[in-house]
């Protein structure tokens, strides 16, 4: 499909020669091309190909039958919807008759102002610019930096090896999280009981061993804001941060093996699974060793004070995404030393303390005491289900003043 071509050809003793080859396709710039055939005649004769050059990735996109495309490219491009952007590189190919495609040996590829829109990555992609490099006896590398939504990142990693030179193998990633959004995009539609105000800085690493994807990373919580119309949390320690260790496995099974929050003084960790292939079934286990509230900058009122208090227990969750009700919790959660401001309440909760069993679909509330206000209650009680609940309150207090609660 190239036009205005013109080369130098040379054939002597069986080796064929054509260099300085060059051409234009619409806005694509072939700037140097070159073939070298050793032994035109030999049954198997190898081919090493030079590409230099400039071009349109809609071009290439629309014209795939150019034969210097190796296959992982050509199912990359298979798949992806809209392009815009360039690609400069200046490569070696080698071909052999019995392989489908040449086999890249060495190059660099430079993208610029690169926009993708592909079904697996959920949210556009814009790469501002991005260096690969392939090298002959050493690990393939590439750099890159864009945005993926509203997400900016900047990444570096390796690639190569087993049945790709393409496939990838490590990445750093430091990047500017729309955690609402991406949140959203990788979990079909879920939002976040408190969204977040702000991006947030993560950093994390991914490796490939085989078929497992390991991925380790932390998020800074410093000076992060999250809320809802009733809720708002702002963690106030200045190390404040989480950090994962995740696992993809087959099968696109996630496995979260632990997720650490620490604020200032308190810890809470989690793990669990996720069948991202069916997107449905998902168990969550929660460790609260001694979490206080005060650490998470808690507050039910806007202007109200943190609430503070210590949670310790442990819950086990098990449910489905596409059957919310039956999902199942086991486990304990223990309050002591509870102040809070709620919303719905003129008068501040203090002291308060209590014990909460989770077994299936029911829950027990035990051992229940707190202050509203200058009013003191007891409370006990059992809940069954998640939609219709059912169950008993039994509520007893010394001295109630209807002021606390009115």
């Amino acid at each position: 499909p190239f036009r205005t071509v013109s080369a130098r050809v040379r054939y002597e003793k069986g080796d064929l020669v054509i260099a300085d080859l060059n051409g234009r396709l619409n806005e694509s710039l072939l700037r140097e091309g070159r073939l070298e055939v050793a032994d035109v005649q030999h049954e198997r004769p190898l081919w090493d190909i030079l590409v230099d050059g400039d071009f349109d990735l809609q071009t290439l996109k629309e014209h795939k039958e150019i034969v210097f495309l190796p296959p992982d490219v050509l199912r990359t491009l298979d798949r992806v919807g809209p392009v815009a952007g360039r690609l400069s590189c200046r490569t070696w190919f080698r071909y052999d008759p019995e392989w489908p495609f040449p086999r890249t040996r060495k190059g660099l590829f430079l993208l610029q102002d690169c926009w993708i829109r592909q079904p697996e990555l959920h949210l556009p992609l814009l790469l501002d610019s991005a260096e690969i490099r392939i090298f002959e006896e050493s690990e393939n590398r590439f750099r890159a930096s864009g945005a993926w939504g509203r997400s900016r990142f900047e990444a570096d990693g390796t690639f190569g090896g087993g049945d790709s030179v393409y496939s990838l193998r490590s990445a750093r990633i430091a990047s500017w999280v729309h955690m609402n959004e991406t949140l959203s995009a990788l979990f079909h539609g879920f939002e976040p009981p408190l969204a977040f105000e702000q991006p947030v800085s993560t950093r994390l690493t991914l490796t490939r061993e085989k078929e497992v994807w390991a991925c380790n990373g932390r998020i800074d919580l410093a000076g992060v804001t999250l809320r809802n119309d009733r809720v708002s949390m702002k963690p106030p320690g200045r190390e404040d941060h989480i950090s994962f260790d995740m696992q993809l496995g087959p099968g696109e099974h996630l496995v979260m093996r632990r997720v650490q929050c620490r604020f200032r003084g308190s810890t809470l960790e989690l793990s669990g699974g996720y069948d991202l292939a069916r997107k449905d079934l998902f168990t969550l286990e929660i460790t609260a060793p001694e979490l206080d509230l005060a650490d998470l900058g808690l507050r039910f009122r806007e202007q109200g004070h943190p609430s503070s208090g210590i949670i310790r227990g442990r819950l086990k969750i098990m449910a489905s995404r596409l059957s919310p009700l039956s999902t199942l919790v086991l486990g304990r959660i223990r309050g002591e030393g509870i102040h809070a401001h709620l919303n719905r309440l003129p008068s501040p909760i203090t002291d308060g303390s209590f014990l909460l069993d989770f077994s299936g679909q029911s829950v027990r509330l035990e051992a229940c005491r707190l202050c509203v206000g200058e009013s003191r209650l007891e409370a006990e009680g059992v809940f069954e289900g998640w939609e219709e609940i059912t169950g008993r309150l039994d509520v007893h207090g010394e001295f109630l003043d209807i002021a606390d609660f009115l």
